[in-house]
C-alpha cells in the first residue's frame, strides 16, 4: 500500500480545537468537494449535497442548532453539512448524457440505465429511499474527511445538531434533503487523542 495513503488513514483523528486564524481558500474547498464527490454511489446518482458553512453569519445561524462545544464551531475554518437528496434520480439524464458525450458510455447503455433508474425510483418506498440516500451520502462524507487530511487539514464528524430545524434555518426543503452529518474542517490547534480499534479477529469471520 502507498505509504502516504496509509498515513492519511491511520493518522486521522477527530479534532475538537482548530486554529481559527487559518482559513480555507474557496478554490481549495471546491477542489476538496470535487474529490470527495468521486465516492461511489448506486447507479452513479451521487445523492450527496454539500452546504459549506464558513461565514460568521452562517455560523451564527447554526449556533442554536449545535449541540456540541461552541468553541469547535467558532474555531473551524468551515463546517460542511452533508445532505442527502431524496430526489437525486432527477439528475439521471444529466449524469448519463455527460457520460455519453465524454465517450464513457454508448448511447444504448445510457438509454437502458436511465429507464432502469426511472422504474426503480418511481416505485421505491420512502423508507428504502432514506436508507439508500443515507448510505451513499455517508460514503462521500467519509471520503471528504480523508481528502481534507490529504490537503493538510483535520476534521471532526458531528451528528449532534437539530436536524429537524436545520433545513428551515438554511432555507432548503427538509422533505427532500436529509440533514445527515456536519464535518468540521480546519488546521488543528491540538494533536487529538489516540484511540484503539478492535482486533480484526474480533470483528471478522471467514466462511
Amino acid at each position: 500500500m502507498n505509504g502516504e495513503f496509509l498515513k492519511v488513514i491511520t493518522e486521522r483523528k477527530s479534532i475538537r480545537s482548530f486554529d481559527s486564524s487559518q482559513k480555507i481558500d474557496r478554490s481549495e474547498m471546491k477542489q476538496m468537494l470535487q474529490e470527495a464527490g468521486r465516492a461511489p454511489s448506486a447507479l452513479n446518482l451521487q445523492p450527496w449535497r454539500f452546504l459549506v458553512i464558513e461565514s460568521d453569519e452562517a455560523k451564527k445561524k447554526l449556533r442554536p442548532l449545535f449541540f456540541n462545544d461552541p468553541k469547535l464551531l467558532d474555531s473551524c475554518a468551515a463546517m460542511v453539512a452533508v445532505l442527502g437528496d431524496l430526489q437525486a434520480s432527477e439528475y439521471k439524464d444529466t449524469i448519463y448524457d455527460m457520460a455519453v458525450s465524454e465517450g464513457l458510455m454508448p448511447e444504448e447503455v445510457r438509454s437502458r440505465e436511465v429507464k432502469l433508474i426511472a422504474s426503480l425510483y418511481s416505485s421505491m418506498p420512502r423508507d428504502t429511499r432514506l436508507t439508500d440516500v443515507s448510505f451513499n451520502s455517508a460514503l462521500a462524507a467519509m471520503q471528504l474527511m480523508l481528502v481534507a487530511r490529504a490537503h493538510g487539514y483535520e476534521t471532526c464528524p458531528l451528528g449532534g445538531f437539530d436536524k429537524d430545524h436545520f433545513g428551515e434555518a438554511f432555507g432548503f426543503n427538509k422533505e427532500r434533503y436529509l440533514s445527515l452529518v456536519l464535518i468540521a474542517i480546519g488546521k488543528p490547534a491540538e494533536k487529538g487523542f489516540e484511540s484503539i480499534r478492535l482486533d480484526v479477529e474480533q470483528i471478522s469471520k471467514w466462511v
